[in-house]
């Protein structure tokens, strides 16, 4: 679920952990998206929102260090 925390940034949330953020690279909606972790580092881009949520979605185990 992502919520909105201001400043174009929206923080991904797994149940009760925060999982990365996702911001824009342009800040005009048009991206590139960049998600990071939760301490800020890069960790990838995507072409719009929809593509950024996703790929958090599908790597949220491996972004928290989980085993797959």
């Amino acid at each position: 679920m992502l919520e909105f925390k201001g400043e174009k940034l929206e923080q991904v949330w797994v149940g009760n952990e925060h999982v990365a953020s996702i911001r824009e690279a342009s800040g005009h909606g048009e991206g590139p998206f960049i998600i990071e972790t939760v301490d800020g580092v890069e960790i990838h881009q995507a072409g719009d929102l929809h593509l950024a949520e996703l790929w958090v979605a599908q790597h949220s185990d491996s972004i928290l260090g989980r085993p797959n």
